[in-house]
């Protein structure tokens, strides 16, 4: 398995609130987490977000560091391809999950934790993508 693929099979309690999380905004923003729905889909108990993460506003922080993380992963991948301009779609195929919650990134800048996580994603950006043109 490919480690930059984000999958839902860990067995770490931590862990899967941060996956289960980092898929929802790809579709929902910060407004579609709900501890309840979220432990639900877990099928663990509420106490075990509060354990880790004690608010929601924590919780969010604990996702955008996820999300810078996950962001040198295609930044590195980026690197790789720069000769290769017909390779980049499949690189965006993999990386799709990246790109919806960078996109719920830029929409959520009420967030101080996403704000600041969508500009250090795109400060360390600027200067691959600056090379590419």
């Amino acid at each position: 398995m490919s480690k930059t693929l984000i999958t839902m099979r860990s067995t770490k309690s931590y862990d899967r609130w941060i996956e289960i999380g980092y898929h929802q905004p790809a579709n929902t923003g910060p407004e579609g987490k709900h501890v309840e729905e979220l432990s639900r889909l877990l099928d663990l108990n509420n106490s075990g977000f509060y354990y880790y993460f004690v608010t929601r506003e924590t919780y969010f922080v604990h996702l955008a560091n996820f999300h810078i993380r996950q962001s040198v992963l295609l930044l590195d991948r980026l690197k790789q391809r720069l000769i290769l301009a017909s390779s980049f779609r499949p690189l965006f195929d993999e990386f799709k999950l990246f790109l919806l919650v960078h996109r719920q990134m830029l929409l959520s800048q009420r967030f101080p934790c996403f704000a600041a996580a969508f500009d250090k994603v795109n400060h360390m950006a600027e200067p691959i993508l600056a090379d590419m043109w």
